[in-house]
């Protein structure tokens, strides 16, 4: 059975911490939140589905508050020995990938300081798709993978809890900071930790797509649009309710013309950049769609 492991390091720092001493609500609270938070990224890792994933605490260094979390990841399905070589050979690691976004999601969050972006564009250049992260000092670029996490309010939550003994009323830490094995830590300071207090998604990137409807509920207005030869789940979202009508019936005009509509809003993406769900804002009218 195949296995991957990596270690994770996390580094407690302040006044109490030279002494050897933290307190233990705070210190558990950061390592299970962490552990939580990677579990969490690897159901959205290809390369973590169908495996099993532990992560193990190993013994603390004498007279400091730095611990190491091992995140190992096995085949849950049986590996002829034979073909085992041929997994070991110039493969990227899954847990590593798993590290590099915990790590990725820490620096969107430091460099977005709390705000909401100026701008996200998606970059499909080069054959190596990623998203740009605009604020007014500058841009950051992430992968899909990362993107797609921070529209969740599931990821954030998680993430908020790996960072909030730094809030704590009285306490006495003043950073975490989390490395890779070998690799400069990302460091998250007292005054830092507010950044991490809000859950609410980062922000869908704008997107304008051609589409047949293909089924809808008249209740709710979610359902599924036809962009070439994928279905995509979309839902309906108005900021003004005197625009829902004419959206409602363009959508339906598409489903029952069968006819291709415009429809303008915000989409997440997969990793290659297809469309994964489409929150619907407006529409461009086509008299096609109503005749």
């Amino acid at each position: 059975m195949e296995t991957d492991t990596k270690k994770l390091h996390i580094k407690f720092d302040g006044p109490t911490m030279e002494a050897g001493r933290i307190d233990a609500n705070d210190f558990a609270h950061t390592v299970s939140a962490t552990a939580e938070l990677l579990r969490f990224i690897a159901k959205d890792v290809d390369g973590a589905k169908n495996k099993s994933l532990s992560i193990d605490l190993v013994a603390l260094k004498t007279g400091s508050f730095e611990v190491d979390l091992v995140v190992n990841l096995k085949d849950l399905a049986l590996i002829s020995p034979v073909l085992i070589p041929l997994f070991n050979i110039n493969t990227i690691s899954t847990v590593k990938q798993l590290i590099e976004i915990l790590k990725s999601l820490i620096r969107v969050k430091k460099f977005l300081k709390g705000e909401k972006p100026t701008k996200v564009e998606v970059i499909q250049n080069d054959g190596s798709p990623h998203v740009a992260i605009h604020n007014n000092s500058g841009q950051i670029n992430v992968n899909v993978i990362t993107y797609n996490l921070l529209q969740s309010e599931s990821t954030n939550k998680r993430l908020r809890k790996v960072f909030q003994p730094l809030l704590k009323e009285g306490s006495e830490l003043e950073s975490i900071a989390i490395a890779e094995e070998d690799t400069e830590p990302i460091q998250v300071a007292k005054e830092e930790a507010p950044y991490f207090e809000k859950d609410e998604e980062l922000q869908m990137a704008e997107h304008k797509v051609k589409g047949i409807i293909t089924a809808m509920d008249r209740k709710t207005y979610n359902g599924k649009i036809s962009i070439g030869e994928k279905r995509i789940n979309f839902e309906v979202e108005i900021a003004d309710i005197k625009n829902l009508e004419k959206i409602v019936d363009g959508l339906i005009g598409s489903m029952k013309n069968k006819v291709a509509i415009m429809v303008i809003g915000e989409a997440a993406f997969d990793t290659e950049l297809n469309i994964k769900r489409l929150k619907i804002k407006d529409i461009e009218k086509d008299q096609k769609l109503f005749e």
